[in-house]
Order: structure tokens, then C-alpha cells, then sequence
């Protein structure tokens, strides 16, 4: 909707502003091609959207939100995804924030203040895939909002308002039913963004 109410405004400052484009060599015909061609952008848009509105798109949770994402029925650019693991083993910390398909990510070291620059990396098809694959499988949108970890983590994942979050650390009081049901799927969750993690690190050595 965004989209469209953006590209519609564009199209009327063109038809607004003409004269004053002219007057600086921005020819009649060469506003004429703009328009046409951001009415074509907008009716496009317009269609892609009308599906998933008349199928009511909104997912009811986020494990469905993750399917429907998995399948195809939302694009990638609805996923959120952000862990900040302070320290792990080595002394090395991490955060990864990966919004569809970008992921960035900083290191930081647990002896030093600050940490690295952020790098990006944009994943490729399978990549992303894997990705969603391993977050279905982990079935996090019944994580509770604290649980026992090793190191301190916050963790939230997010698709089109459906949302968990989670904090982590040694001193939870989670209880032990609780922890153990959501062990699994919280370390899935860690272990999938950490890959991220380390393939933006790569992917910014390379020349």
C-alpha cells in the first residue's frame, strides 16, 4: 500500500510540476514516458498485492507466518530476524539482524568495549531458503520470553506483526519443564542466525 500511495503522489507532482520541469530542459515527452512508465509500476504492484489482501495474507501466529513465507504466499521481505550473543566460547560475540534477504552483522569481543564494523551480505535463493526451512522446523513461535543460556542472548523473530522474543542467559529462573521444552528450538533458532553470522563475515573477505 505504501508502494502504491508513493508511486501514485510521484505520478501527480509530475503532472503538477510539468511546467516548472520543462523550464529546466525536462521536455514533455520525457514526462509523458515517466508517467506511463510509474503507472505501469503501480499497476503492477497493485496486482501483486491483491491477492494475498483478498486472501486475508495475515498470518494467525508466527510459526504460520514462517510457513506461508516457506511457501511462497509472503515474499521474504516480511521476516525479521535478531540475535546479540554477547560472548561465546573464545571470547568472541556476535549480532545479526537479517531483514528478508539482508543480513548484517558485527562481531564484538567479550575483553574489549565496542566491536567490529558492521558487514552485509544479501543470501542467495538457497540460501535463504535453508534459512526459513530451519526456522519452520524449529517451531519458534512457542518460545517462552526467558530461558537458561550460557552466554546472555536476546533473541526476536518477527513476520508481519507476529512476533516472539526471547532473552537468555545463566541466570534465568525458567523452570525446568519449560526449559526443556524450549531448548531445542531456541538452539536452532541461535545456530541458524550464527551460520548468517559467519557466512556475512566471508562473504566481506572476499575481494
Amino acid at each position: 500500500a505504501d508502494t502504491i500511495a508513493q508511486g501514485e503522489a510521484t505520478v501527480a507532482a509530475c503532472d503538477r510540476h510539468g511546467p516548472a520541469l520543462e523550464a529546466h530542459g525536462f521536455v514533455s515527452a520525457d514526462r509523458t514516458r515517466l508517467r506511463e512508465a510509474l503507472d505501469a509500476l503501480v499497476e503492477a504492484v497493485r496486482r501483486v498485492c491483491e491477492g494475498p489482501a483478498a486472501k486475508g495474507g495475515r498470518p494467525k501466529d508466527l510459526d504460520e507466518g514462517l510457513a506461508m513465507v516457506a511457501d511462497g504466499r509472503l515474499a521474504d521481505v516480511v521476516l525479521r530476524v535478531w540475535v546479540s550473543r554477547i560472548h561465546e566460547a573464545g571470547g568472541e560475540g556476535w549480532r545479526t539482524q537479517v531483514e528478508g534477504r539482508d543480513v548484517t552483522t558485527s562481531v564484538a569481543k567479550k575483553d574489549a568495549k565496542g566491536g567490529s564494523s558492521p558487514v552485509s551480505v544479501r543470501l542467495s535463493d538457497e540460501e535463504f531458503r535453508e534459512l526459513v526451512d530451519s526456522l519452520v522446523a524449529a517451531r519458534p513461535g512457542r518460545l517462552p520470553k526467558a530461558l537458561r543460556d550460557e552466554g546472555r542472548t536476546e533473541l526476536s523473530l518477527a513476520v508481519l506483526g507476529r512476533s516472539v522474543g526471547v532473552q537468555a542467559g545463566p541466570l534465568s529462573r525458567t523452570e525446568p519443564k519449560t526449559q526443556a521444552g524450549a531448548d531445542e528450538a531456541y538452539r536452532a533458532v541461535v545456530a541458524a542466525v550464527r551460520k548468517l553470522h559467519q557466512r556475512a563475515l566471508r562473504g566481506s573477505e572476499q575481494p
